[in-house]
């Protein structure tokens, strides 16, 4: 086994500090027809699919202004989370409520900003219902299966506390989901797969991870930023580690690594919670790899770094964290036996960073593409032809900009060029499914960069060969 680094941190490339150059020479494209002809035989897997999600859907806010509680219930992860949340007297619940309420009054839905005090709450295009884990593989040329996520709880005192779990769905929802898809004759030659989620914290998290690998969890997910704390023992980045935390992580880790459990982490700046959001922060720094040096170093053979550190909107320089991607290139370099990156989030109409992945792992770091998981983010949106081509006028019109960064004027020079490549591809244009969207628009991305047949073809291959085939 290669000797794991002691810093990520510290010995990671310093990717941002080196000088760029605004022209990029590419290779020729790849013949975008022979990839997905390839990628149409073998089993493709999405490794980041959720179910359930805080931000309601539009049926759920309008549910919540009417006052239909009976209702509700349908429109959640999970029963759990329902009863707490119409229990709770909690601001923050309150605060939720009175959101769903307001969006259904919203012209623009999908898009809406609601300004509550001093929080901002973004409602992502995300829903919370069976149809739309059945909509992504009904059908699909080139889907096999997904892996759908659960979200777990903070912990207070030891004990989940459901009714502040920004994104909770628990894992028995996930795996009724999932067991009753699979039982259904119709989606025969599809399969869903269970991604357990377990808050280290929790009095019962041992446990619960050898419930959910006898289960049949494929993985389990742990979201550090959501939570209020990092994953080495600290609350915040200031504070000394805690003792009797540390030790709660220490053993799950090391179960989790006895157990063959892939681990799922969260990486990069994440918005879409409330809560501090001061440098210091959990909720900032909960997602940096730096801090997850004890997850690399428990011996387990499969983590995987969701996002690959990198937060979407990356213009705005408080959010972007561009050290969290440096460090999460250092692990991939650091623990190259153990540590994966995922792409999940590129694609998505939300996020803009799919030039950012294009310039860190197909530009700069080619060595580390084989190190990459397909995975999405569903059911993010993905671009529509209308969403690709306010893409290209938003590049273009950063890149008229005298302040832009050399990084920034790579990233948006490679927006602007697989938009450009997708809206001619006949390819993209006939896609219809979500699934086969989302592959054919991220092989259009690796295409237009001239990454191989071959190479794409083990790219999406990678979350079924990660997860799934162990498992048989």
């Amino acid at each position: 086994m290669t000797e794991p680094i002691n810093n990520t941190a510290e010995t990671a490339p310093q990717l941002y500090d080196e000088p760029l150059l605004a022209d990029i020479t590419l290779p020729e494209p790849t013949d975008l027809s022979a990839v997905l002809e390839r990628v149409e035989q073998i089993n493709v897997v999405d490794g980041h699919v959720h179910y359930g999600i805080n931000t309601p859907p539009k049926e759920f806010a309008r549910a919540v202004a009417e006052n239909r509680v009976d209702q509700l219930p349908g429109y959640l992860g999970s029963q759990e989370q329902y009863d707490a949340l119409m229990a709770s007297s909690d601001p923050a619940m309150r605060q939720r409520l009175a959101f769903a309420a307001a969006i259904v009054n919203s012209p623009s839905y999908d898009k809406s900003m609601i300004q509550s005090g001093k929080e901002r709450l973004q409602n992502y295009p995300f829903t919370s219902n069976l149809m739309d884990i059945k909509a992504l593989l009904k059908g699909s040329k080139y889907g096999d299966g997904a892996v759908v996520l659960a979200t777990d709880a903070p912990v207070t005192y030891g004990q989940r506390d459901v009714a502040s779990g920004a994104f909770y769905v628990s894992n028995q929802a996930v795996l009724e989901l999932v067991t009753n898809y699979n039982n259904d004759k119709r989606n025969r030659g599809k399969k869903l797969y269970y991604g357990a989620s377990i808050n280290p914290a929790s009095e019962t998290a041992i446990d619960e991870l050898i419930w959910a690998k006898s289960r049949g969890a494929v993985l389990v997910k742990l979201f550090f930023a959501t939570w209020g704390y990092l994953a080495d023992g600290r609350v915040t980045v200031r504070d000394d580690v805690d003792p009797e935390l540390k030790h709660k992580l220490t053993e799950f880790y090391r179960i989790a690594a006895s157990l063959d459990m892939p681990i799922l982490l969260h990486t990069g700046y994440e918005d879409g919670i409330l809560g501090p959001s001061d440098p210091y922060s959990s909720k900032v720094n909960g997602g940096d790899p730096s801090t997850m040096i004890p997850i690399f170093a428990s011996g387990n053979d499969t983590v995987v770094l969701a996002h690959t550190g990198f937060y979407g909107h990356h213009l705005d320089a408080f959010r972007d964290k561009p050290e969290h991607m440096s460090a999460a290139v250092g692990a991939m370099y650091g623990y190259p036996d153990q540590v994966w990156g995922e792409v999940s989030g590129a694609g998505c109409q939300n996020y803009e960073f799919f030039g950012a992945i294009a310039e860190n792992y197909l530009s700069r770091h080619p060595d580390l593409f084989d190190k990459l998981v397909y995975g999405t983010d569903y059911p993010i949106k993905d671009y529509s032809h209308g969403e690709l081509k306010k893409l290209i006028k938003l590049s273009k019109d950063y890149l008229r900009r005298p302040d832009l960064s050399d990084r920034d004027r790579r990233i948006y020079t490679l927006n602007l060029g697989v938009a450009k490549f997708l809206l001619k591809s006949p390819e993209y244009k006939r896609a219809k499914n979500p699934f086969d969207r989302r592959v054919v628009f991220l092989a259009g991305m690796m295409s237009y960069l001239g990454v191989s047949v071959e190479d794409q073809v083990a790219f999406f291959e990678r979350a079924n060969d990660l997860y799934v085939e162990p498992e048989q």
